[in-house]
């Protein structure tokens, strides 16, 4: 009996050293303009506290290259982004150190992480999904029976992807879409005239937020069931760009301010109320989309208890 207890500790302890940790839980990661020009100007890779605060630069690199989609692995420990002009995809650890270069040429639009961290999903460049694999470097083609897939957003337990139909014609609108990862079992969310875009799962893995302009005098956050059910509208002032927070009480977004001709990261509850504007900058990346895998190590003692009883030992 002590010998079970004795491995079953060491087996807690050795989970509990192996959780990802990161500079913070609670920091949102984004796009912070440090000069404006023609082409766009020069940008850094900034984190701030959804209450507000001053935002701390994490990374300049690569020095004048304008950046996009800064976002966070699912332990939090990574974010990758895109250079605008240059078009390469970049990883750097959660602290902004250790910019590498991933991809160079990269053409699709806005890139997701896998649950697992291990792969990197794409769209933008026709009728299909890119896997990407951070660690190989390696690359595969998903078709998807659409005219163009863009703007992907993994599921939490990895089964399915949404994504954006970018219609050619342009005449029916841009909507929202959803598929298994082995191409199976397409599935069409959202179908109106107006725009619907960058669709967020929600850590729950049953609900999709996203921007919509299905309402023809405004433009904001809109929210759906995983099976197409339940629109609700959550703001209509052209919030953009929803992120949620771990534990899916919260999004981030960005909104434009046309007088002021300046970006701004917002935070409201899930339900579209209390916003309130924290930075200026845009992409906000909040959202860890297996949290558990952070803050309990039960999930891992539970896994480690099992394999004591069936006598298989550690793997």
């Amino acid at each position: 009996m002590r010998r079970i207890v004795s491995t079953l500790l060491f087996g807690l302890t050795l989970s509990i050293w192996h959780i990802p940790h990161s500079t913070s839980a609670d920091e949102i990661v984004f796009l912070c303009l440090l000069r404006a020009d023609a082409v766009g100007g020069e940008s850094a890779i900034c984190t701030v506290n959804p209450n507000g605060g001053e935002p701390r630069i994490l990374t300049k690199k690569p020095k004048g290259a304008f950046k996009k989609w800064p976002t966070l692995s699912p332990d939090r420990t990574k974010i990758f982004f895109v250079t605008h002009g240059e078009n390469n995809l970049y990883l750097m650890d959660a602290d902004g150190g250790n910019v590498t270069l991933l991809k160079e040429d990269y053409r699709g639009e806005r890139p997701a992480w896998s649950p697992d961290g291990k792969q990197i999903a794409y769209g933008g460049t026709g009728p299909w999904i890119a896997i990407f694999d951070v660690h190989t470097l390696k690359e595969k083609l998903m078709f998807v029976p659409v005219d163009q897939a863009y703007d992907i957003a993994w599921s939490p337990d990895g089964r399915q992807l949404a994504f954006v139909n970018w219609n050619r014609d342009q005449q029916t609108g841009r909507d929202i879409y959803a598929i298994n990862v082995d191409g199976t079992d397409l599935q069409q969310l959202t179908d109106h005239p107006g725009h619907d875009r960058w669709p967020a799962w929600a850590p729950n893995g049953r609900q999709i937020a996203f921007y919509s302009t299905r309402n023809e005098n405004s433009s904001g956050i809109s929210l759906i069931d995983i099976e197409g059910n339940n629109l609700r509208e959550l703001t209509d002032g052209g919030e953009i760009y929803p992120s949620w927070s771990p534990d899916g009480k919260q999004m981030a977004f960005w909104v434009w301010d046309g007088n002021a001709h300046k970006a701004h990261i917002g935070v409201m509850d899930a339900g579209g109320h209390h916003l309130k504007l924290i930075a200026e900058g845009r992409y906000p990346s909040w959202q860890s989309t297996f949290p558990r895998l952070a803050v309990h190590p039960i999930d891992r003692l539970t896994l480690t208890w099992g394999q004591i009883k069936s006598g298989n030992g550690f793997k």
